[in-house]
C-alpha cells in the first residue's frame, strides 16, 4: 500500500503474502475496501504517539469521511518499532494523496511535512499555529509518487 495506494492493493497478492486463503480475507474484512480501511486505521494507529492530538483527529475525521471506520479505533499494543512508523507514515501519506480530490479539507502542508519527517526517520516538528494565507495559487497537476521514500525506508534495512 505504501507504494501502490489502495488502487494497486490486491487481495490475492496480500492473501499470497499471508499465507492465508483470499476467501479469509473476505470472511474477515468484507472486501477490499474493509481490508483498506483497517490498514489505515492500524498505520494511523502506530504514529499517533508521534503526532499531536489535533493531527490524530483530523487523520481519523478525514479517513472516516472516505469511508474509513474509525468508530472502532484500533490500538497498538506496544509501541511500533521506527521502521514500523515509517512505513506506517507513508501508508497514511499514500492513502492521503489517494483522496487528493478532498485534501482541501484539512490543513495539509503541515500534516504531510510531519509524516514525511516521520517517514524518513526523523523527529516531526511541533506543529505550528496556521500560518496567514498567502495568495492562492491555482492548483498544479502533477504527478506524485512515493517510490523514492519507500525506497530510501527499505534500503535502510
Amino acid at each position: 500500500m505504501a507504494d501502490l495506494g489502495a488502487a494497486g492493493l490486491r487481495v490475492d497478492q496480500v492473501a499470497a503474502l499471508a499465507k492465508i486463503n483470499k476467501r479469509m480475507i473476505y470472511h474477515y474484512f468484507g472486501d477490499k475496501e474493509g481490508l483498506t480501511a483497517k490498514v489505515i486505521a492500524q498505520q494511523v494507529a502506530a504514529i499517533s504517539p508521534r503526532l499531536n492530538e489535533q493531527e490524530t483527529s483530523t487523520l481519523l475525521q478525514f479517513f472516516d469521511h472516505a469511508g474509513v471506520s474509525t468508530t472502532d479505533p484500533v490500538r497498538c499494543a506496544d509501541q511500533p518499532s521506527e521502521q514500523a512508523q515509517q512505513q506506517a507514515a507513508v501508508i497514511v501519506m499514500r492513502a492521503l494523496l489517494d483522496q487528493w480530490q478532498r485534501l482541501s479539507e484539512i490543513p495539509i502542508q503541515s500534516l504531510l511535512s510531519r509524516l514525511s519527517a516521520l517517514a524518513l526517520g526523523l523527529e516531526p516538528q511541533p506543529a505550528h499555529a496556521a500560518e496567514p494565507a498567502s495568495s492562492p495559487q491555482p492548483p498544479r497537476k502533477e504527478r506524485i509518487s512515493l517510490r523514492p521514500t519507500v525506497s530510501l525506508i527499505q534500503s535502510s534495512s
